[in-house]
């Protein structure tokens, strides 16, 4: 959440997001403060981009194949090679 409100491209809504995420209840204000600004999509599609490049830096860790399904990404990218 940190990362997404540091890296939103405008400052005030930035400044907004970070506000949200301090103290108790940061959840629930962070879930608040996205729809509130109307950027809840932005968000969804930011934190699936972070799992998946977790999940792909594990399989190549563990050395573990894999193809990817989503059109978008690069060929190059689609199949990790022992």
């Amino acid at each position: 959440m940190e990362r997404f409100a540091y890296e939103y491209e405008d400052r005030r809504t930035s400044a907004e997001l970070l506000r949200s995420i301090k103290g108790a209840g940061a959840f629930r204000r962070f879930k608040d403060t996205l729809f509130d600004l109307d950027i809840q999509d932005s968000w969804y599609e930011f934190r699936r981009q972070e799992f998946e490049q977790i999940a792909i830096e594990w399989l190549e860790e563990e050395k573990i194949p894999y193809t990817r399904d989503d059109e978008t990404a690069e060929a190059s990218a689609t199949t990790y090679e022992n």
